[in-house]
Order: C-alpha cells, then sequence, then structure tokens
C-alpha cells in the first residue's frame, strides 16, 4: 500500500468518529424530547384537539331540521257543551201511571165476613206548565176501572210541585155503578213525591164512597215518563 492510501483511511475514520457520537441501536427509538410548551402531551378529551374521525362524521345531526319554535300552541277550542238539560216535569210530561189497593171487610158495602179484596188499574197522567206560577204544572189523568162488583169512572186532577218535588190530586167526579142500581158517588186522593233523578212518581193514593175513606180502597201507586 502506499502511504498516500493509508493517509486517506485514517481521515475518512476520523470524520466517521466525529459525526456519531453514540452507539446505534437496532431496539425501540423514543421520540425526541420536547422543550417547553411543547413538552405536553396532547390530551385526548381536549375539545380543541382535532381527531381523525374514524366514522366518516356524524352527518352533522342537520341541526335538527330548524323546529321553527314548534309552529306555536294550538287553537284554543270551545269546550263541548255537551247535550241540552232535559226539560223538568212541570214544563209538560207525560206518565204511564199504575194504581193498586185493597179494601178491608165491609168495604164499599160489602157484606161482613168476606175476605179483604184488592184492584190494580192503569192510567196516563199528562203534566201541563202553569201559566202562572213557575215550576209547577197541572196533572190530569182519566180513571175507568172496573173491581169489586162495581163499575168505576172520574178523573185524577192536581198539580206537580217541581221546587218541593211534591204531587198531589183530587178524584173528582167520580161515579160507581153496579147493573140494576142508580150510579152513586165515590172519592179520593192521590199524593206522592217526585224521583230528581229520574223523574218518577210515585206515593199512597186511596178511593172509597165516603171523602174521609173510612172503608175505602188504600194502596200505592208510581209512574214512569215517557
Amino acid at each position: 500500500m502506499t502511504r498516500a492510501w493509508l493517509y486517506g483511511c485514517a481521515a475518512f475514520l476520523l470524520v466517521a468518529s466525529a459525526c456519531i457520537d453514540t452507539r446505534l441501536s437496532l431496539g425501540s427509538h423514543s421520540a425526541p424530547a420536547m422543550h417547553g410548551d411543547d413538552a405536553s402531551v396532547p390530551d385526548p378529551a381536549d375539545a380543541s384537539i382535532v381527531l381523525p374521525n374514524m366514522m366518516g362524521g356524524m352527518g352533522g345531526m342537520g341541526g335538527m331540521g330548524a323546529t321553527g319554535g314548534m309552529g306555536g300552541a294550538p287553537p284554543m277550542q270551545e269546550p263541548d257543551a255537551g247535550p241540552s238539560p232535559v226539560e223538568t216535569p212541570c214544563e209538560g210530561a207525560t206518565y204511564d201511571v199504575e194504581l193498586s189497593c185493597q179494601i178491608e171487610e165491609g168495604g164499599f158495602g160489602q157484606p161482613g165476613g168476606r175476605p179483604p179484596e184488592s184492584m190494580v188499574t192503569s192510567t196516563t197522567l199528562t203534566l201541563t206548565a202553569h201559566t202562572t206560577r213557575q215550576e209547577t204544572a197541572r196533572a190530569t189523568a182519566v180513571l175507568a176501572f172496573e173491581a169489586f162488583g162495581l163499575v168505576f169512572a172520574g178523573r185524577i186532577e192536581g198539580e206537580l210541585d217541581c221546587a218541593r218535588g211534591m204531587f198531589r190530586a183530587l178524584i173528582v167526579d167520580g161515579q160507581a155503578s153496579s147493573p140494576g142500581a142508580p150510579p152513586g158517588p165515590f172519592f179520593g186522593q192521590v199524593d206522592g213525591l217526585l224521583n230528581p233523578t229520574t223523574d218518577g212518581l210515585a206515593g199512597p193514593w186511596w178511593h172509597g164512597p165516603d171523602p174521609q175513606a173510612p172503608n175505602g180502597c188504600i194502596g200505592g201507586w208510581s209512574a214512569i215518563r215517557r
């Protein structure tokens, strides 16, 4: 070898040793140290850090479609008034009436020793509003029935007071007749109460040949509004 070649190799080695001051490592390498404010590691929870969007974003939600303030409150609606109230009986009504009673021994001129007898009849009661008194109605009905071997005919005349719920009427123009005998009068009274829930009427009544009914037919009656 020439002396010039030896000097060249020595110069190369000196330059190489000056550039590499650490031993090479084939293992893992640490990231170069950071100085100042750059020394902190970025926190993924920091909202200022924009992380890569691995799902392509959520489409931005479209701003909830701008509900427009929910379109305002719905317009107020008038409450349903419901069905019209039913007229009271004193404004006019019709009733189906059933009357029943029983006579004691000797009643209506029956001979003594006979067992008590009973009877049942029906009629139609009509109520008409009173022209001068409020909440009061005039009541009328026709009586026509056979009982105890007699034929009866007459009328019920009275009134219903809706404010007090009371009914009161008398039997007027009553006639009781039998074959081969002249007719004789009969009398009676019909009292009752008004049911405010059903508008029904019910109470006691009597009829007989004596105005005071000492030996008449005594019982009860009821009426259902049509």
